[in-house]
């Protein structure tokens, strides 16, 4: 299922990540997140945005998401960490459709990375 994703165009690929985040109570609501979310490379495909952590907006989560076959390296992690303090959000959320070459990264309190397997099952479990 994850070649499937790899192989979405560029459109769906951010709808999916949009109805992903509000399935799960991120984003504000479906038209907040789509204005929040915005394709910043089409060659790489790389959706980015500041998005809320919740309904009233008090917390902010800079999120990364990448459709690619590519391992993401460690100095990719390490400049999403430099936008997500640039960007002033509390939190950071960096999902592929491949994997990350280091995961130690998850072990810092604020960020979250999400490789194809686990964004799989989180489409599973909620249903986007």
């Amino acid at each position: 299922m994850v070649n499937d994703i790899v192989d979405y165009p560029l459109d769906n690929f951010l709808k999916l990540i949009t109805d992903l985040l509000v399935s799960m109570g991120y984003g504000g609501g479906r038209k907040q997140t789509q204005t929040n979310l915005k394709i910043i490379d089409n060659n790489k495909i790389i959706v980015e945005g500041v998005i809320n952590e919740d309904i009233l907006g008090f917390r902010k989560i800079y999120l990364q998401a990448r459709q690619s076959r590519d391992i993401i390296s460690k100095i990719e992690v390490e400049d999403f960490m430099k936008k997500l303090n640039d960007c002033n959000a509390e939190n950071g959320v960096f999902i592929t459709t491949s994997d990350f070459e280091n995961k130690k990264y998850n072990e810092i309190k604020n960020i979250r990375l999400i490789n194809g397997v686990e964004l799989i099952n989180l489409i599973s479990e909620y249903g986007t």
